[in-house]
């Protein structure tokens, strides 16, 4: 059941290896080559083994395409992630400027309340504050007639004093 290799198979298959001269260390191997030929060897008709040059164009292009290939892959995670965080960054502006406003009513309403409690203390304590008040408020009114509403408690005072 042997089989015979065809000249054309085995010729240029192997290399030789012979062992290093003990006796004197600097002795290099009698026939040692550069390594593989750079001619093809043909181990059937019309199928040849490729040669160190096709490996490493075969490799540099293997790597290339797969760096091609990770490139891409990652710049569309790196798109895809920009397009989330992106998205979580509007998400915050709008809360932000939701709750910017929602806090600028509270301190108003605040403001409106100690004004308020302010104004009916010192009306409380010196009812005539109120006459001020109103002498001021004609002054900056461009007509010559204006009405003046106040609170029916403050009537007879400001009939007294105004007129």
């Amino acid at each position: 059941m042997s089989q015979v290799i065809p000249k054309n198979q085995a010729s240029g298959a192997f290399q030789r290896w012979e062992p290093v001269n003990f006796d004197n260390p600097s002795a290099k191997p009698a026939s040692k080559t550069k390594g593989p030929t750079e001619s093809r060897i043909e181990i059937a008709p019309g199928v040849s083994l490729p040669t160190a040059d096709d490996f490493e164009r075969m490799q540099q292009e293997a790597y290339k395409e797969g760096y091609a290939t990770g490139y891409e892959e990652g710049s569309a995670r790196g798109r895809m992630e920009a397009a989330e965080l992106h998205q979580l960054l509007q998400a915050m502006d709008q809360a932000l400027s939701k709750f910017d406003q929602e806090v600028a009513e509270e301190i108003q309403a605040l403001a409106l309340e100690v004004a308020r409690q302010v104004v009916r203390e010192t009306l409380d304590a010196k009812p005539e504050s109120i006459l001020t008040v109103i002498r001021e408020a004609l002054l900056l009114v461009p007509q010559q007639n204006a009405t003046v509403r106040v609170n029916p408690q403050d009537l007879e005072l400001v009939r007294t004093y105004l007129g």
